[in-house]
């Protein structure tokens, strides 16, 4: 982390990676204190190493899209 709020001093934004899974609540709100205590401009978050076929919002989402395009491909 150190690395990071040091370079964070000089760019003009930050992106914080969290990775699914592994980052808890606790250790991203201390990152984003830690940010936030010298004034880094943090502009947004990624989430990376999502497993998607564990998340019931990717079904639901992937159904909603599936069920478009066979509407599309009847007409």
């Amino acid at each position: 982390m150190t690395d990071a709020l040091l370079l964070s001093k000089v760019v003009d934004g930050t992106i914080m990676v969290i990775k699914a899974g592994k980052s808890t609540y606790e250790i991203v709100k201390r990152g984003v204190k830690a940010l936030n205590d010298i004034d880094a401009r943090v502009i947004g978050t990624v989430l990376n190493a999502v497993d998607i076929k564990k998340s019931t919002y990717y079904d639901h989402s992937y159904y909603q899209y599936y069920s478009t395009e066979n509407k599309k491909a009847k007409r």
